[in-house]
Order: structure tokens, then C-alpha cells, then sequence
């Protein structure tokens, strides 16, 4: 199986209780032999430690944390109200759902939507 792992903030750069639990869970995704993704927002992108990739969306970044490969969407593509309420950017909601489906997941677990608007 496919799973997305969709959450605010994610490792390195946050390290809160609910990366811990969708660390743990994405871990147990893994070791159950499912594909496990983490898709997040970051705040700075240089200390994200993530780098281009023509595998993600535009303007994302990938690292691998731990093992698992991690997409992340710096904040400035989101929304200024994005924090707040659930606005999405067309461009940003049109490349999420064509990456969302090349990669073709099977199930999109949200954690946490704070700072993601998500076109499920």
C-alpha cells in the first residue's frame, strides 16, 4: 500500500509531538512493508535541509529523514491565510493533485492540517 502521511510541520525543522507521532506511524508503515510518504509545509527551507527535485511539485522540496522520504512546501506558496483557515492557491492545489497522483497513493492519512491546504 501507498500512504501519504499529511501534516503542518515536520522534522528537522519542527519537532513537536505531532511529527512524533507521524514519525512513529510512518515507521510502522514501513516496517509493515508499505510505501510511506510525509508530505509538510516548512517555514525555511534552508534549514529544512531539503533540496530540488523534478519528482516534486514546483517550488517543493525532498529530503529523506530517518529513512523516509519527506516532500516539503515552503510557505510562501501557501496562502497568507492559510494558518488560519483553509484557503488554497489554485497553482499550488493543481501541481499537489497531479504529484498526488503520479505517485499514486492509496490512502492520505491527515495528521495535522494547520499551515496544508490539501486538494482531497
Amino acid at each position: 500500500m501507498r500512504i501519504l502521511f499529511v501534516l503542518h510541520q515536520f522534522f528537522p525543522e519542527f519537532s513537536g509531538g505531532t511529527e512524533r507521532v507521524a514519525l512513529n506511524m510512518a515507521r510502522m508503515g514501513q516496517h509493515a512493508v508499505h510505501h510511506v510518504q510525509v508530505l509538510a509545509s516548512t517555514v525555511d527551507i534552508a534549514q529544512s535541509g531539503g533540496c530540488a527535485s523534478d519528482k516534486a511539485p514546483q517550488g517543493c522540496v525532498e529530503l529523506v529523514y530517518q529513512g523516509l522520504p519527506v516532500t516539503l512546501i515552503p510557505t510562501p506558496l501557501l496562502p497568507v491565510t492559510s494558518d488560519i483557515r483553509m484557503d488554497a492557491s489554485d497553482a499550488v492545489v493543481e501541481r499537489l493533485a497531479d504529484w498526488i497522483e503520479s505517485k499514486r497513493f492509496d490512502v492520505a492519512h491527515v495528521v495535522h492540517t494547520s499551515l496544508v491546504s490539501l486538494p482531497c
